[in-house]
């Protein structure tokens, strides 16, 4: 055990701390030189820092609130060289514990979710209008739109972190919809034999306002985040802001940057004359007379020549079948069909875990020790070490490092103590990082 007692700061020679009273018996106080001896020795260790099971000079990093931690990792690396040049031989400075991988796995994670989004976006757009030029508007909207809303994620001084760049990638399953949508009425006005210049201009007028409302639909959802005070607004703010700004964006974009690439890209005269058996374009809903008239037409093309029929037109004749079939019983299916949803909703509701925010698998985990008040330092960097191999032995070893602190924390520690766990030599904390090849287990 190490045994703790108070200390009177107005003594000012080291014998005088022997006249410290300790306890009273029987009217009679018992002083530490009592019980001690008191010289003016070296200081008694109180704290350990560990590196992978080894005792180690540790030297945390702190950064600031407005300080970006990938910044701050990256300059730090850069000066180690020159600080083991500073250092004699036997002695090696390395950066153990990198807290920076959750920014770069957001970041990875945003362009993961951006690639994947244009793919498919693009590939989606292929299948229906069988136009690779349109299929590349759509795509080159994506990396615009988020560069952009970066860039007035900037301006409205927030920064690149787990929220805004959380905000981006929610944001990429929707962007791509306004682009979407817009190339797909081009391409219907053009199918009704319009020039070109006047089959884009009517077909970004017809849906501008449509998409205005959708937009602020999706806008509405986020505005309750400006009305947050504390911590949730600082948490929620930002998000909001990345996808609010980036959906603005691509809905100026999809008004503007689109219509203008379609008319330097796409190739009027193959939708401006339709020919059941050549590549054309795809009439979505009938707007008016005309559409309807026009939609009629290309159906009746594909009833009597079934043989020219493409794959997009089989898929689109065998889903017209379905639904006038179960049309006349409309008043059935529908009743039904609310049941079937309410009920799988209410299942997923009660299955679905809840977590105020998603489970992350980063393989970085802290643990916190507590032996009895009192057990000396040595006793508990015991305990420690057993925690370690039990660690080990658990993930098979796959533990790439571990780095913790034993004891009292100092007072020089750049942090403030409302953040510190440690409060005596029975105190510990330890941070694990696994391996890649290690996948945990959620």
């Amino acid at each position: 055990m190490m045994y703790l007692t108070t200390m009177n700061s107005l003594v000012k020679n080291s014998e005088n701390f022997g006249n410290i009273p300790v306890i009273t018996k029987n009217g009679v106080p018992v002083y530490v030189k009592d019980i001690a001896r008191v010289t003016d020795g070296a200081d008694i260790t109180v704290d350990y820092a560990l590196v992978n099971g080894k005792r180690s000079v540790y030297i945390p990093v702190v950064k600031t609130a407005s300080a970006s931690t990938w910044t701050v990792v990256q300059d730090l690396k850069s000066k180690l060289p020159e600080m083991q040049n500073l250092l004699p031989n036997d002695v090696r400075i390395s950066y153990e514990f990198d807290q920076s991988v959750f920014v770069v796995n957001a970041v990875k994670s945003l362009m993961t979710e951006g690639g994947l989004g244009a793919l498919l976006t693009g590939l989606m757009v292929l299948l229906f209008l069988s136009d690779l030029r349109s299929s590349l508007i759509v795509v080159i909207t994506i990396p615009v739109s988020i560069l952009i809303g970066a860039l007035l994620l900037s301006l409205c001084g927030q920064t690149i972190n787990i929220m805004t760049l959380s905000g981006l990638a929610l944001a990429i399953g929707i962007l791509v919809d306004q682009a979407t949508v817009t190339i797909e009425n081009i391409h219907q006005h053009l199918e009704m034999g319009k020039p070109k210049r006047l089959a884009i201009y009517d077909a970004c007028e017809e849906i501008s306002f449509p998409l205005l409302l959708i937009l602020l639909c999706i806008l509405a959802v986020f505005a309750p985040s400006f009305l947050m005070n504390g911590v949730p607004k600082a948490m929620f703010l930002p998000l909001s802001l990345a996808i609010g700004l980036t959906m603005i964006v691509s809905y100026v974009l999809a008004q503007t940057l689109v219509p203008i690439l379609s008319n330097w890209m796409i190739k009027a005269e193959r939708y401006q004359t339709y020919h059941h058996d050549k590549v054309h374009a795809h009439a979505g809903e009938s707007l008016d007379n005309r559409e309807e008239e026009q939609v009629n037409r290309h159906r009746q093309e594909e009833v009597d020549h079934p043989e020219k029929n493409n794959f997009f037109e089989k898929v689109k004749s065998r889903f017209i079948k379905i639904i006038t079939l179960l049309m006349p019983r409309k008043k059935l299916i529908v009743p039904v069909y609310l049941v079937v949803m309410i009920t799988l909703a209410g299942i997923g509701f009660v299955v679905i875990g809840k977590d105020m925010m998603p489970k992350l698998n980063n393989g970085q985990f802290q643990i916190r020790m507590k032996e009895p008040e009192g057990t000396r330092l040595e006793r508990t960097e015991d305990k420690f070490k057993q925690v370690l191999h039990i660690i080990d032995q658990t993930v098979n070893n796959h533990v790439k490092i571990t780095s913790g602190y034993i004891g009292l924390v100092p007072s020089s520690f750049g942090s403030s103590n409302l953040y510190v766990f440690n409060t005596g030599t029975h105190e510990a904390v330890l941070q694990v990082n696994l391996d890649e090849d290690y996948k945990v287990n959620l």
